[in-house]
Order: C-alpha cells, then structure tokens, then sequence
C-alpha cells in the first residue's frame, strides 16, 4: 500500500519480487480501482491519468548491469506497452507505481554492502530534480540483518535544514523554518518482521515514512507506504531477469545518452521475448548521422 498523504491518496500495489545475488524482477500492478495510471507521453516519459477502469502493471529487471523497464496500461481500448533499457543505476529513479521501494526492501544488499559513509542516496523525488541527477546524498544510518542476503533493517535518512528548490533552473536553497533549521529525521524505513528460510532472511511486513512541511509550517507525515508479503518461496529457479513479452514492441534504449556523440532516444523493434536488436550500432549511427544533418548550418538555413 502506498500512500500519499500531502495529496490526501492511497492505492494499493500487487507485487511479486525474484532476486537471486545483484539480478532482481519486479512486477507490480495496480489492484485498487481508484488507484491512478499512467500513459505514455509523446515527448517522452509518462502522463498520470485517473481511471477506474483501466489498470497498469509494470516490470523491472536489472541484470548484468542493465535495467529492464516494461509497462503496460490496460483500458478499454486493450492493452499499450511501452519498454525501456538502461544501466543500471546505483539506485533505482523514483517511480510512481513505488518499484523502487520494493528494490530497496528485497534488492539493496549489493549497494549497502558498497557504502562506506554515513550518506545515502534519497530514495524518494526531490523539489529540485536535478539533484538526484547529480548523485545528492544525505546523512543516513542503518543497520542491517545478521543473515544472507544481509539487507537492510533499519534506516534513518536526516534532512541538514535546508530546502532546496529549483526556480528557472537555477539552484533556489534557503533555510527552514525554527526550530527545523537544525535538522529531522526526514525519512525512515523499518523491516517489522522477517522470515528466515534455510539461511536466506527476506522481510515479511515492512514500513517506510516520509517527513515535510505539509500544509501550514508544521512538519507533517506526507507519505507512509507499507507492504507484506502473502508468500516466501527460496530457491525459486529463474534464467531471465529480464521482463516477459510477446509479440512486438519499440524499446527506447537509453545508454546511447551516454555515447559520444550522443543520441537521447534511440528506438528500436524487437520481438519475442528480446531485448537486443543485432542492428542496434547500424540504427545507432543512422540516428547520429540524422542529428548532424538537423544541426547542420545549411539545414538551419532552409529552416
């Protein structure tokens, strides 16, 4: 259950979670008939919709370094997918459907185990964007279970008293209000109770909180998100972590941003389950030999 209390929202999520080392999939999908959706946006990313009728399920797999994304929103007029691959990133973006939650919960061991400060990465959207961007971290403390696959326990995310906005893309920090100037425990996390099966300790009930400035200048709760899992299965034997599907559907592949030169949206066709296209340098190079061509003098002056 995740529930947004600032904006007076609750809905529910399904989840089932598989993870094996680094490598996890999560599917989760919406079982509350208020809950919202979400759509695919022409110029990229997702527009959030309200309706009772439709239903959005979406997968996340990260495997050999490589983040999987696959959604689908099912409505009256069938079913729509949009797919997207990544590299992998320290720690999973922000979602609305809160996918990265349940990677915290079940999937973190490898990136608690790298850490060697007191800082962490904030597990939740900031008001200036850029800084998750940016790689921001805040003072944490953490404990962590005694047994494999030694995730974590508790955790304390401390807020230093300033807020940070962003106002026409420039930095807008400024203090908050006394006595919050000083500093708060801006976010926790807490495994309620866990199961312990041949040695693998996974959590059964878990919590997470989220503390701001809500209305008024009080601190308020603004977000408290639970879950519980209905069943624990060890030794679960899957080869794939990549997201299931059939038929035919375009992947946005978004590790080319990061080539030289690079290219934000490279889109491809694949089918039957994979996530490679054979073509993919080939579509790579015509994709830049296309910008070039657009960012051109001549082609600016014919515009």
């Amino acid at each position: 259950m995740i529930e947004e209390l600032g904006v007076k929202k609750k809905f529910t999520q399904r989840f089932d979670v598989t993870v094996s080392g680094a490598r996890i999939l999560i599917v989760s999908s919406n079982t509350d008939a208020h809950s919202g959706y979400m759509s695919p946006s022409p110029v990229g990313g997702f527009v959030p919709h309200t309706n009772e009728t439709d239903r959005l399920e979406t997968e996340m797999g990260i495997e050999n370094g490589t983040m999987y994304r696959l959604t689908r929103i099912y409505s009256k007029d069938g079913c729509k997918i949009s797919a997207k691959i990544d590299y992998a990133p320290e720690m999973p973006d922000p979602e609305v459907n809160g996918i990265h939650y349940l990677w915290f919960a079940f999937g973190s061991s490898s990136y608690f185990q790298s850490q060697t400060g007191h800082f962490l990465k904030p597990l939740w959207g900031f008001d200036d964007p850029k800084l998750n961007e940016e790689g921001f971290k805040m003072r944490a403390y953490w404990s962590r279970n005694e047994h494999p696959p030694f995730l974590p326990k508790q955790v304390a995310y401390y807020f230093d008293g300033t807020l940070r906005y962003r106002i026409t893309d420039v930095p807008f920090p400024h203090f908050a209000p006394a006595p919050w100037n000083k500093g708060f425990t801006n976010f926790t996390y807490n495994e309620i109770s866990s199961t312990n099966f041949g040695g693998i300790q996974i959590p059964t009930e878990f919590e997470f909180v989220r503390y701001g400035f809500g209305e008024g200048l009080g601190l308020h709760k603004i977000e408290f998100i639970s879950g519980k899992v209905d069943e624990f299965e060890p030794g679960v034997s899957v080869s794939d972590f990549k997201p299931a599907y059939t038929g035919e559907i375009a992947i946005f592949d978004k590790r080319f941003a990061r080539s030289g030169p690079p290219v934000n949206d490279l889109t491809f066709p694949a089918r039957d389950g994979k996530w490679e296209s054979p073509d993919i340098e080939k579509i790579y190079r015509r994709d830049v030999k296309e910008q070039i061509e657009e960012n051109s003098p001549r082609s600016n002056h014919h515009q």
